[in-house]
């Protein structure tokens, strides 16, 4: 099979070409950005491989160097694993896209080296699904953290070195709550594999407190490296200053990476009915309903397109963290299919917001006056991505809040529900006057060039799955029931 003979290969092929590449842009850069792009592809496809033949075959577990657990290093590739590695190859290859027309007035030293954290990004996210031991996801955690803080600061303005530098400090805090919960982990159970500790829990017979804290560690810590309120404060500067292209990486999928590994070590270590009795879960979904009541707020006051974007980001996690927290193959569902449905809206939405801030030369919203004429397509795009985020029917959107809807209904959480409406309120008052400014405002900016590269594939299938969810659902409620089970 293919899933046992090659699971680490995705791993390894970014991380040599992330090496070599600086070496290439600097002689050839089209060669090295194509060469980017070529590994980039192969990785979404062989991530939609292995997504493929783990729903068919079930879950590999591969060991380093034939060293077994729990002595030595273990991948699983489980159908989580799996669509998660499709979901952000496949979201990072699309962006990836826009790199020469972003890249274009950059040094070649410089462009290579933007190139290189994102595949070293890419690498270290596919290494966090994947790693089925606590230390070594702290470790890609740690990888990732360091280069995301490097793609923020690329632009090398104030603001972003700024940006960056809080992005690092709050990002190291969260790895010391990580670190800090993966000891008390070790320290219990005399594991770092998640299978072997989660058997030492469920024979032991431990005070109360001890797994709480442990869950309160763990979730400080995953709360801040997603952008959770009120553990966000990072995030609106991080994601508004870093190029368009980061920006949509960093909001599109890296933020979604984490909140579903905390998912992985809540549900790995402690199953889904312990998570209930100690609280747990009732502390995620008040977390994420006040990160979606106050994401939301905090954007509706906004005047610059990409604050804007990166708050509605703050709120948008907190309906993953939500499904998780309501639990269920319905609310993780939900949870997955959100992990999917927000990426493609918010790489479409930062995309085409930096086309805007491109040709206006400013990021205030104002700039989005009259640009629909100007760039029908890009701000088409905008507009059904922004429609979306607010729920409207047919759209992915309004899948994820339905779902979400019915899986409170069924777990007799009775005020989400009333949660879900009251945000989709809140998405409608700040993205509906950017649309109505697009499309009936008046603009005397000349555009040039209307290209957003991979643009029309990220709304493909962001209009698939929004008008036939049901097809998606199924797969990820497969990937649900391997989480609880």
């Amino acid at each position: 099979m293919l899933s046992a003979n090659f699971p680490v290969l995705g791993i390894v092929a970014l991380l040599m070409t992330a090496y070599l590449l600086p070496l290439v842009a600097m002689r050839r850069m089209r060669l090295g950005q194509g060469l980017a792009g070529l590994i980039l592809a192969l990785s979404a496809v062989y991530s939609a491989l292995l997504f493929y033949d783990v729903l068919d075959s079930g879950p590999v577990y591969y060991a380093m160097g034939g060293w077994e657990a729990p002595w030595g290093i273990e991948l699983a590739i489980t159908p989580l694993s799996a669509f998660v590695m499709t979901v952000a190859t496949g979201l990072t290859a699309l962006v990836a896209l826009s790199l020469p027309q972003e890249l274009v007035d950059w040094s070649k030293r410089k462009a290579g080296w933007y190139i290189t954290l994102l595949l070293l990004l890419t690498a270290a996210l596919l290494g966090i699904t994947m790693a089925n031991d606590l230390f070594n996801l702290y470790v890609f955690t740690e990888v990732s953290t360091l280069a995301a803080c490097a793609l923020v600061s690329a632009k090398k303005d104030r603001n972003a070195t700024d940006a960056a530098f809080k992005y690092l400090m709050l990002g190291a805090i969260g790895s010391g709550f990580i670190l800090f919960a993966i000891g008390i982990t070790y320290v219990i159970t005399g594991h770092l594999n998640m299978g072997f500790a989660a058997a030492v829990f469920a024979a032991s017979d431990l005070h109360p407190i001890i797994p709480w804290v442990m869950s309160a560690f763990y979730l400080v810590g995953f709360g801040v490296k997603a952008g959770l309120f009120p553990l966000h404060v990072w995030l609106p500067d991080a994601h508004s200053s870093a190029p368009t292209t980061a920006s949509a990486l960093l909001s599109g999928v890296v933020v979604k990476v984490f909140a579903v590994a905390m998912a992985r070590v809540f549900f790995g270590l402690f199953g889904s009915a312990a998570l209930e009795t100690m609280g747990i879960a009732g502390m995620v979904r008040l977390m994420a309903a006040a990160s979606i009541l106050a994401g939301s707020a905090f954007a509706v006051v906004q005047t610059d397109i990409k604050r804007l974007l990166a708050y509605s980001t703050v709120a948008q996690v907190g309906y993953i963290f939500l499904g998780f927290g309501v639990g269920g193959v319905v609310g993780v569902a939900a949870a997955l299919y959100h992990v999917l449905a927000h990426g493609l809206m918010k790489s479409i939405l930062f995309l085409t917001a930096g086309k805007v801030i491109a040709i206006n030369g400013t990021r205030e919203i104002s700039g989005f006056e009259g640009m629909g004429p100007k760039l029908p397509l890009p701000m088409g795009a905008f507009s059904l991505a922004a429609l979306s985020m607010i729920g409207l029917p047919l759209l992915a959107g309004f899948a994820t809040k339905w779902y979400l809807f019915n899986a409170g209904l069924s777990a007799q959480i009775y005020w989400l529900p009333v949660l879900i409406i009251i945000s989709g309120l809140l998405n409608a008052a700040y993205f509906l006057p950017i649309v109505w400014k697009i499309w009936f405002g008046v603009s005397e900016a000349e555009a040039t060039d209307r290209r957003v590269p991979g643009l029309l594939v990220l709304v493909a299938v962001l209009a698939v799955i929004g008008l036939v969810p049901g097809a998606v659902l199924d797969l990820l409620e497969q990937a649900a029931g391997w989480l609880i089970s």
